[in-house]
């Protein structure tokens, strides 16, 4: 039976652990706008954050300093993505464009074309030889990372595409959109499961790094659990009160971080289903990614401002 935990008793424990909750350590301000995508490198050396003002911007998150601002979009950026070597940045808007940066240098991007309305997310197959993207337009597009071309196109499902995970180990990938369906299936883009639980719409989706387990999120405020090879539902967080925009698990897969448009943040025991620490912002928020190792946490407001944070110890 799905695991539930009630809001009130959420509250009473988050006020027991005020004392321990991290504060940030950075505010990184540099957009214009609302910054809607995170990504950290998978070296954890450096922090993107793409933004509503169309623009990228890369951070040092050791410091909070900027580095670069690389500029090319002519749309507001919807989805960041690192591929699994760190050498290449992939970026998504809400005209559907797609770009491939190099963070190292200053080349220029380059610029897959194929989606015709917004392209929510984007990510990068675990071999980092092709990159994966869904779209308002209710469709998965596969691309070549090396040259660009179009390899694959699925769909169109029935309902347009907000959210899109890979499972590590490449066996799955999942979808979901508008209409609360989740769709799951295998690494061929062969739809095997249909996942029925939320009734609104999904924003995100993320495999624990063992690719056993798929959490999903949305405008509901809860997070649920999946079964990844029999699409059962597994377990159900209720805490957040207001839609929850983002998603991630730590890379033992023990911990969950999540947030919500009302400024609140969460880190759960993934395992336990209970949460370990939570902190909220004065304004809404729309981005939360933890770092590969587990000891910072990134948050991305409505304002422009992005915040890094240390986590305790306890919440690794």
């Amino acid at each position: 039976m799905p695991l539930r935990i009630p809001f009130l008793s959420l509250l009473a424990l988050f006020a027991g652990t005020a004392a321990t909750r991290a504060q940030p350590i950075h505010s990184v301000i540099g957009h214009d706008s609302a910054v809607f995508a995170l990504a950290f490198r998978p070296d954890g050396r450096q922090l993107a954050t793409g933004s509503f003002d169309c623009t990228i911007k890369l951070w040092d998150p050791a410091n909070g300093q900027m580095q670069r601002t690389l500029t090319g979009h002519l749309s507001q950026i919807s989805s960041l993505a690192f591929s699994p070597d760190g050498k290449t940045l992939a970026s998504a808007d809400t005209s559907g464009h797609i770009l491939l940066w190099h963070p190292d240098d200053s080349s220029l991007p380059r610029r897959l074309e194929g989606h015709p309305l917004c392209a929510y997310a984007v990510a990068f197959a675990p071999d980092g030889q092709t990159l994966w993207s869904c779209s308002q337009d209710h469709k998965i597009k596969i691309w070549n990372v090396r040259n660009g071309e179009l390899l694959h196109v699925f769909g169109p499902l029935d309902t347009p595409l907000y959210s899109l995970a890979l499972s590590n180990d490449g066996r799955h990938f999942a979808v979901a959109g508008l209409n609360g369906q989740v769709f799951l299936g295998d690494a061929s883009g062969q739809v095997e499961h249909t996942l029925t639980g939320h009734h609104e719409a999904v924003f995100a989706l993320a495999f624990a790094p063992d690719g056993r387990r798929l959490a999903s999120a949305g405008q509901d405020n809860n997070i649920r659990f999946w079964d990844s090879n029999s699409g059962e539902e597994a377990g159900r967080l209720e805490g957040h009160r207001d839609c929850v925009y983002q998603i991630s698990f730590s890379t033992t897969g023990r911990r969950l971080t999540s947030v919500s448009t009302n400024g609140l943040v969460i880190v759960w025991d993934a395992v336990a289903g209970t949460p370990l620490f939570s902190h909220r912002f004065p304004g809404k928020t729309y981005s939360a990614v933890l770092s590969p190792n587990g000891a910072r946490l990134a948050v991305g407001g409505a304002d422009g401002e992005a915040f890094l944070m240390e986590l305790p110890m306890s919440t690794r």
